[in-house]
């Protein structure tokens, strides 16, 4: 009896001991992409000048991303799987300007549909995410330092904070608070605008399996060229986040990097429309192989101010 009961003790802690590990998911976010807060800014590129004293701006974004995150034993291979494959994604923005060199900043990202792949990969059984799931919400703002709203040289600055109200077992929350600071510099010309960010994303440690994330180093540039009498905004624009610390800092699979080409249409009466196609640069979660993206925005238009009355006319030609 003493005899099996010592094989049967030996036997389960084999099994336990062979037993794959579950990949346990502690606020990561695959996800990268982020909305600038205006129609009168880039899709990823925010310019430096604000909206003007209590002037809003609401926008609907929606996004295809394809391969947001996978799982592979290293970055020298294809094999794998994605965890987080094709991602059906909404982000939802407001922004209202205060005084006439300040902005308050929303943003609400949403997955509305993925595929997720579960399976085997470094020792470790990886389970599936949902399909639908809330991003962390971002709020904060940022302001006009040097400049004014015509043409020539920009300087401002972004704050924001990042809440962790997003899902961790679905990929799309970082677990706890973090914050985003840039500086915004930009060029205004008649016939095209340049701009560029760059700034830190503080953001918590977090591991899974091959990947992981943390803080980052930001920095994003484009150009927008006006078209069309000004009606339609041409941009290429590129989008770079480089991890700071870890394994894979400064590397292809730590820092997602997102090149974009878009468009964005002034409808009339306060609309704007617009469309852009990119693809990821690296292999870092966050940097897809394609992402599409459709937005519709609202900002209403500025009251022109009515030109003086003409003066009296004199008849008698005194």
């Amino acid at each position: 009896m003493k005899t099996r009961t010592i094989a049967l003790l030996a036997a389960a802690t084999v099994l336990a001991l062979a037993r794959p590990s579950w990949a346990q998911v502690e606020g990561f976010r695959a996800d990268r992409f982020e909305m600038a807060p205006s129609v009168e800014d880039g899709f990823v590129l925010q310019g430096p000048d604000t909206l003007g004293h209590l002037r809003w701006n609401a926008n609907v974004t929606l996004g295809l991303a394809a391969t947001t995150l996978r799982v592979t034993p290293d970055e020298d291979t294809s094999d794998g799987f994605d965890v987080v494959g094709t991602r059906f994604s909404t982000y939802l923005g407001f922004a209202i300007g205060l005084l006439d060199r300040f902005e308050v900043d929303l943003q609400i990202p949403v997955a509305l549909a993925q595929a997720s792949e579960g399976g085997m990969q470094g020792g470790f059984a990886v389970q599936e995410a949902g399909s639908t799931a809330l991003g962390d919400i971002r709020v904060g703002g940022s302001a006009l330092l040097v400049g004014k709203k015509a043409e020539g040289f920009q300087l401002g600055a972004t704050a924001m904070m990042t809440l962790p109200t997003g899902s961790e077992d679905d990929f799309n929350g970082d677990g706890s608070v973090g914050g985003l600071l840039t500086a915004n510099a930009g060029y205004r010309a008649p016939s095209f605008r340049v701009v560029a960010n760059a700034g830190v994303r503080l953001r918590s440690q977090a591991d899974f399996v091959t990947s992981n994330q943390g803080h980052e180093l930001i920095a994003r540039g484009g150009v927008l060229v006006p078209l069309l009498d000004q009606k339609l905004t041409a941009s290429a624009e590129l989008d770079a986040q480089l991890r700071t610390g870890g394994d894979d800092s400064f590397d292809n699979v730590g820092s997602p990097f997102l090149g974009l080409l878009a468009a964005r249409y002034n409808i009339g009466s306060g609309w704007h429309a617009g469309a852009g196609a990119g693809f990821g640069l690296t292999l870092a979660p966050g940097s897809p192989r394609y992402r599409l993206l459709a937005t519709v925005g609202y900002m209403p238009e500025t009251k022109k101010t009515p030109p003086p009355p003409p003066g009296p006319v004199d008849t008698d030609k005194d």
